[in-house]
């Protein structure tokens, strides 16, 4: 888990030749591709969902819910996530980057924590109701988006971090809270639009805002960097979710991923 950020309260501005060229991350769209193939993969194995509903207003539906049917459908978000990213990196949308790094380490989260249940062999009290609550949710018709729903009260963050942790690192697992808790503080100002983040845009001159990308700052190679770091949380989270669904081969291709990923000179090391 990395949060990189410029020591400077200003964003740097670099220089045309030393611009980025693109297409960048060979390495990293690769294990994007692998992390793709592998959610197809694991959603063949789930009985396919229904269509349901109204005529006009219809959508798909699973007709057996689970903890570990959630794992798969965070998955396809945290891989849509992932390639969206690639995209506006490359426009150098970098304060959008933000805010879908922070949904990607959302889910992500959400999938480790639902997982630590296998590990435990039962479901703690917060997974059951994560679980409830997801699946209590409804596409709502036209006219009910008119009407106040009642609120659900959800699985608070601090219960899917606290499960997080006691699965990464059951000797320490403050240590992985606090860690936590400060990418969500870091990613949490750009969801929000944070003064100091929004300042991050501005650069002086007869146009003081950069509102078309930022493709001249170092924000870009830093999110190179932690884009790296959740390509590569997700191919582990993933291969131990297939170790656990039986899929042996799926498992040992997306762990030899994440192993030569790490390796790769595009995965931040230090």
């Amino acid at each position: 888990m990395h949060v990189c950020h410029s020591a400077s309260p200003a964003t740097e501005l670099l220089p045309d030749r030393h611009m980025p060229s693109w297409p960048l991350l060979t390495d990293t769209r690769r294990a994007i591709d692998t992390l793709e193939s592998g959610v197809q993969e694991l959603a063949a194995a789930f009985d396919p969902p229904i269509l349901t509903g109204k005529p006009g207003f219809e959508w798909w539906q699973y007709e057996h819910p689970s903890g570990e049917l959630i794992v798969l459908l965070k998955a396809v978000r945290v891989v849509s996530g992932l390639n969206a990213l690639l995209v506006l990196l490359e426009a150098g949308y970098t304060q959008e980057v933000g805010v879908l790094l922070r949904t990607v380490d959302d889910f992500v989260d959400e999938i480790t924590f639902l997982l630590e249940a296998y590990d435990r062999d039962e479901n703690t009290a917060s997974q059951v109701k994560f679980v409830q609550d997801f699946f209590a949710e409804e596409i709502p018709l036209s006219a009910g988006l008119r009407q106040e729903k009642t609120r659900t009260d959800r699985v608070k963050r601090r219960q899917i971090q606290a499960g997080q942790a006691r699965y990464l690192q059951p000797d320490n697992p403050d240590r992985v809270r606090k860690i936590v808790n400060a990418i969500d503080g870091v990613y949490s100002g750009y969801i929000h639009g944070g003064y100091p983040h929004i300042m991050e845009m501005y650069h002086g001159g007869d146009r003081p805002f950069e509102m078309r990308g930022m493709r001249k700052t170092v924000r870009i190679s830093e999110y190179q960097k932690q884009i790296a770091a959740y390509v590569h949380r997700a191919l582990a989270v993933l291969a131990v979710f297939a170790a656990i669904r039986g899929m042996e081969s799926l498992h040992g291709r997306l762990k030899s991923a994440a192993k030569r990923f790490l390796d790769s000179p595009e995965y931040r090391k230090e």
